[in-house]
């Protein structure tokens, strides 16, 4: 008889496939449904996490970008500066002016 040496891949390494997941998840979830060693509960579930986090990251965006704007904004018009010069005070003026007709 041949002695076979039995050769895992590397999507077959549960560690190295959780890691993936966490630190680079395209990856981490290809070998996750590459995987032969992990349950399919375990694939749906993960890609079912990774899924609401990536969705949670998308709309948060949009939401923190535009307070931000606003923000500042309204930081800039309150306390005008001193050492301003008269193009960076109309510049301010025209902003706020946009600012209110939105």
């Amino acid at each position: 008889m041949e002695n076979q040496t039995i050769k895992s891949e590397w999507y077959d390494k549960k560690w190295l496939v959780g890691l993936l997941c966490i630190l680079f998840f395209p990856v981490g979830l290809y070998a996750l449904w590459k995987s032969n060693t992990i349950s399919k509960g375990w694939k749906i579930g993960v890609t079912a996490i990774i899924a609401i986090l990536v969705i949670i990251g998308f709309s948060d965006d949009g939401k923190n970008s535009k307070t931000e704007n606003s923000n500042a904004v309204n930081s800039a018009s309150s306390v005008p500066d001193p050492e301003m010069t008269q193009g960076q005070k109309d510049s301010l003026a025209k902003v706020e002016a946009k600012a209110e007709l939105e």
